[in-house]
């Protein structure tokens, strides 16, 4: 994957456009005033740009573009392998690497990668979860992915209508800080 995504013409993150300068200048307004600038940029990715600014800003985006990069293609290659299709999951991927070169703004490719392993996972007792932790991700990654999270509200709700069985799970760790980091860009805005 590593050297397909460096072969792609897409210039390793380079392409630098308004997308992706709209991201690092929120990043680091957060970081030098402790304020979020725009609800529409998820705050988990706010905290994964930051982890990445103590670098040059050429060295940033282009880690970023792997790091992103790298994830999605590895949830694709879970998400096959879930159903015992490990070749046709790396065919899948190589293919998709010259797709996902040209997105713009490496937090569309990290959310679906989160939606991916959600969807991957739905074996595990907490994809049923009021707060399913990689659906809630994705959400906080991209905004946008709250059409996937309202479904899933949607389906509980009526599973647990028709069940009639309302029991609330206790939030676990990782429950509660993504919700506190949900309602940071409220609080610090």
């Amino acid at each position: 994957f590593i050297f397909l995504i460096i072969l792609t013409p897409a210039g390793m993150g380079e392409n630098i456009t308004a997308e992706t300068w709209k991201s690092w200048s929120a990043s680091k307004i957060f970081l030098s005033e402790g304020r979020f600038v725009q609800n529409s940029l998820g705050p988990l990715y706010y905290l994964f740009l930051i982890i990445l600014s103590p670098l040059d800003y050429k060295s940033s985006i282009i880690i970023e573009y792997f790091v992103t990069h790298i994830f999605f293609l590895l949830c694709v290659y879970i998400l096959f392998q879930k159903f015992n299709k490990k070749f046709l999951g790396i065919l899948f991927s190589i293919c998709l690497i010259t797709f996902i070169a040209f997105i713009e703004s490496p937090k569309y490719v990290l959310a679906p990668g989160f939606l991916i392993l959600h969807f991957a996972n739905y074996d595990k007792k907490y994809f049923n979860n009021w707060f399913p932790p990689f659906l809630y991700i994705s959400l906080l990654c991209n905004w946008g992915y709250i059409v996937f999270y309202l479904g899933h509200l949607i389906g509980k709700f009526f599973f647990h209508f028709k069940n009639k069985n309302f029991k609330l799970v206790k939030p676990n760790f990782l429950t509660i800080i993504l919700s506190l980091i949900l309602i940071f860009p409220i609080i610090f805005k």
